[in-house]
């Protein structure tokens, strides 16, 4: 679909979750994976303490944001455990 618009010239620019670079012209990301991550673990830290357990719900484990957003929080909170 967003071939589609490109080849019908229609401007098509990304953000959040991206496209595969033929599909669009432009890719805003506004904030890189690891720092989305530390953020929402920190402010779990700040809202509930460092022992609280947590669940994470999402749509999907295939979108690729979103994976990796889990991705990051997981290595984030894997760093933060002491040895």
């Amino acid at each position: 679909m967003l071939k589609k618009a490109l080849a019908a010239g229609i401007h098509v620019v990304g953000y959040d979750a991206n496209s595969e670079p033929d599909a669009r012209e432009w890719f805003v990301q506004q904030a890189l994976p690891n720092g989305i991550a530390k953020a929402m673990i920190d402010d779990m830290v700040t809202e509930k303490g460092d022992s609280a357990a947590f669940a994470i719900v999402t749509s999907t484990f295939t979108t690729p944001n979103q994976a990796r957003w889990i991705s990051e929080m997981q290595a984030y909170q894997e760093s933060a455990i002491p040895t």
